[in-house]
């Protein structure tokens, strides 16, 4: 991710729980979804992967940002499987 381009955004409460979960609390009328990976024995970082509109709800979110080109939407950071930890923080 190209910090120049995004920001965290401070959405309290969400990092391991499921989209379903998060969801429902969000005020913000559009959410995207970036897919993140996390490379075999990497204690704490991750790569992107691509934005999709939609993901199934129970896929775990570990963070959110914004564009500068699209500040209006929230992008959750999401995977498919449930990691037991942040793959940001490595917590």
């Amino acid at each position: 991710m190209d910090e120049r381009q995004t920001r965290f955004a401070d959405v309290p409460g969400i990092e391991g729980r499921t989209v379903g979960e998060v969801l429902p609390g969000l005020l913000e009328e559009s959410v995207e979804f970036m897919v993140i990976g996390v490379p075999p024995g990497n204690p704490g970082d991750w790569g992107t992967g691509p934005i999709r509109k939609e993901v199934d709800h129970d896929w775990r979110v570990w963070g959110a940002v914004r564009f500068s080109g699209d500040p209006g939407t929230l992008v959750l950071l999401v995977t498919e499987e449930d990691l037991g930890r942040n793959p940001g923080t490595g917590d």
